[in-house]
């Protein structure tokens, strides 16, 4: 075991060896050629910053991902060295403490050894030379096992040197063969091939760095794009909420316009109650003018009567008739008055019920047409809104989708420009491998354009996309501007419309008090030509006063109702306004409650994404880890089964051993001093041959049970 160790040790720092010395002769030839050719761009003057003797160290222009590549090869095979060093340090501890463990084992087996021998020096005689006879079959054994135990230490030992001589002289004629590619035509040739190489890299470095300004460039153009995006949406957002100010202002019109119609609808509806109590006013008037005709025709037929009675009396009453005959003329004028009256009252009551219905129509239509056009300009305002929101959804989304890519980017270039200065700093140390080496740094150049033209693809189609995003967003301001334009028209049609709805009601008010006036001064003539009639028939008047009484007090019962009804509707009112203005309060909570909602919810994905990617990226390690301790368990069952096999053939021989022992102590009692000198001898020996067989043994032992202890 430890000649193996010895050996794959000395490989491996050969192995180790060979790369270096090609990369410092490397090292050597590029700090020439730096020397030669000066650096194609250099930094600026006046920079108080330090800079390493090794220019295409510091400078970042003259980085490729090839070599950030190379450095992390080498940092791989560093840490592979640190833990090969590692595994064979423990593993020289762990030989340390088997040889210890070894050595005591060897002082017990001794202690035993010479305790049996005691034992059986203390045997009476006679049974020893009984027992003398059959220690010779068991020293011919012994001797045998001790041959092949001797036999198989030496036979390894020997292929182990000869292992190690055979791998001393193939890294000696590996050398010279080293030395000889140095100075062949081969090794002329590589550094030939190195130099275009060095050339061509040089060359690509300088186009990485205009593609790399280019692209720096094209980054800043994208920032003031997404700058001017960013202005454009809050732009459209202040559109949005001047939008809905204005429609919030359209509302609180429209429920003003709704109470100017309940209240207009509410005067109305007096204004009727004020006309059937004319007419029912006029009616009874009717009735009394009736009862007036009837008690005239009465008085005229009493009249008749008296005159015929009374035309003896003629003489005597010549003045009677001739005050009767003006009395009479009297009551025929207030006829004709109280007709003309009647017909004025007539026509009167016609054009107040044409002015209602025509009120009534004009306020329906005017009321169906507003409320027409407040639901359209709802309808489509509701669905610009929501075209508006969907589109700037979409294009934050957009955004932070360009945004994460851009963060990429500057990632990646970060990344890459860290991996390039450590190439640089390492490089100059370590250098570049062989020729496969350069084969494949070659392969790796042609992937890195492969993806560098991938990459100028992807951001030209993300130019062009951005310029259709942009033309688009044009069009929808374009098309916005002119639906608000459009809906500002609607809005002034609208107000005009109001206006003349108002003005044509405002006229409506005015004919209406025109025909109050016009009625109040038909009630003066009536009551005129009433007072007359009173004057003239004082019979009557005790029944008019008390009709006059009873018409008054259910006046003032209908008033009293009507006054309690519009009490009772303006309580109404109020309610209904405290119940929208509730509704308006809860709809407005409500709308910030699901706004706050939606922000958790949307932090709440966001860090469960981040989560995700964490616990992949944990299981993906996990398994990792997980498939090199399956390896290594499976590495230790064989281990521990062959240590297992081993240890069961030494159980055996032992047994064989043993059962040979005890059938054979009736012949060691004859041969006892023959014995013990064989057996010191026989110590003697196996104690060499002995430790080393218990030396690999229990070293397997040991890993096996370690592995175990691993598995629990």
């Amino acid at each position: 075991m430890v000649t193996t160790t010895i050996v794959s040790s000395g490989g491996l720092a050969v192995r180790h060896l060979m790369p270096r010395v090609t990369v410092q002769r490397l090292n050597t030839i590029l700090a020439a050629y730096q020397t030669k050719y000066p650096l194609l761009e250099q930094n600026k003057q006046g920079e108080n910053a330090k800079v390493s003797d090794i220019p295409w160290v510091a400078d970042k222009s003259l980085m490729s991902p090839l070599l950030a590549e190379y450095d992390a090869n080498i940092n791989l095979m560093r840490n592979q060295l640190e833990t090969f060093q590692i595994k064979q340090k423990e593993l020289q501890n762990e030989v340390d403490k088997l040889v210890c463990e070894n050595s005591k084992l060897n002082k017990d087996l001794k202690n035993i050894i010479e305790g049996q021998l005691k034992d059986v020096s203390s045997i009476p005689q006679s049974v020893a030379s009984d027992y003398q006879v059959e220690t010779a079959v068991d020293d011919q054994v012994l001797e045998n096992f001790t041959a092949s135990v001797t036999n198989g230490t030496t036979g390894k030992k020997d292929a182990a040197m000869n292992m190690l001589q055979e791998s001393v002289g193939e890294v000696e004629r590996l050398e010279r063969a080293l030395q000889l590619q140095q100075f062949g035509p081969e090794h002329q040739t590589l550094e030939k091939h190195l130099d275009q190489i060095k050339q061509q890299y040089g060359r690509t470095v300088a186009e990485l760095n205009n593609e790399i300004r280019a692209l720096h460039e094209e980054l800043s153009i994208s920032k003031n794009e997404l700058k001017i995006a960013q202005n454009q949406s809050i732009q459209l957002r202040k559109t949005l909420e001047e939008l809905r100010k204005q429609l919030s202002l359209q509302e609180h019109e429209i429920v003003e316009v709704e109470g100017d119609k309940r209240t207009i609808d509410a005067k109305a509806g007096i204004l009727k109650k004020r006309g059937l109590t004319l007419e029912t006013r006029l009616k009874r008037a009717e009735i009394e003018i009736t009862q007036l005709q009837h008690d005239n025709t009465c008085l005229e037929q009493r009249i008749a009567e008296l005159q015929r009675r009374n035309v003896e009396y003629e003489e005597k009453a010549y003045d009677a008739s001739l005050k009767l005959k003006d009395n009479l003329l009297i009551v025929d004028a207030a006829r004709l008055e109280k007709e003309e009256a009647l017909q004025r009252e007539k026509l009167a009551n016609e054009e107040i019920s044409r002015l209602q219905q025509a009120i009534s129509t004009l306020l329906e239509e005017a009321g169906s047409r507003t409320r027409q056009e407040v639901d359209l300009v709802r309808e489509q305002c509701n669905k610009n809104l929501t075209s508006l929101m969907e589109e700037l959804h979409h294009l934050e989304m957009d955004n932070s989708e360009k945004q994460v890519q851009i963060d990429r980017a500057i990632r990646e270039k970060r990344s890459a420009e860290a991996e390039l200065e450590k190439i640089y700093k390492e490089g100059m140390i370590e250098g570049q491998r062989e020729k496969t080496s350069v084969d494949e740094l070659s392969k790796r150049a042609c992937d890195a354009e492969r993806r560098r033209d991938e990459a100028l693809v992807k951001m030209e189609t993300m130019q062009s996309e951005m310029k259709k995003m942009e033309m688009t967003l044009q069009q929808e301001k374009i098309h916005l501007t002119a639906e608000v334009e459009q809906l500002r028209d609607r809005l002034k049609i609208m107000n005009h419309e109001f206006e003349l709805a108002s003005e044509d009601r405002i006229k409506l008010t005015e004919k209406i008090d025109e025909l109050q006036r016009k009625m109040v001064k038909l009630q003066q003539e009536r009551d005129a030509a009433h007072r007359e009639s009173t004057k003239q028939i004082t019979c009557l008047e005790k029944d008019y006063k008390h009709k006059l009484k009873e018409y008054e007090v259910r006046i003032q019962a209908t008033e009293d109702a009507h006054r309690k009804a519009m009490m009772e509707l303006r309580q109404m009112l109020q309610s209904q306004q405290r119940m929208s203005a509730k509704w308006k309060e809860e709809c407005s909570s409500i709308t910030a409650k699901f706004e706050a909602k939606i922000s958790d919810l949307r932090e709440q994905c966001r860090r469960e994404k981040q989560r995700t990617q964490e616990l992949t990226t944990l299981l993906r390690e996990s398994r990792d880890k997980t498939a090199e301790i399956e390896n290594m368990l499976a590495e230790y069952t064989r281990n521990i089964q062959r240590l297992e096999e081993r240890i069961r053939e030494t159980g055996n021989r032992v047994s064989f051993g043993h059962s040979r022992l005890v059938h054979s102590q009736n012949d060691i009692v004859e041969e006892r001093k023959q014995l013990k000198l064989e057996l010191e001898r026989g110590l003697r020996e196996s104690r060499l041959s002995f430790g080393q067989d218990q030396e690999v043994t229990h070293g397997h032992y040991t890993n096996g049970i370690s592995g175990e202890a691993e598995k629990l």
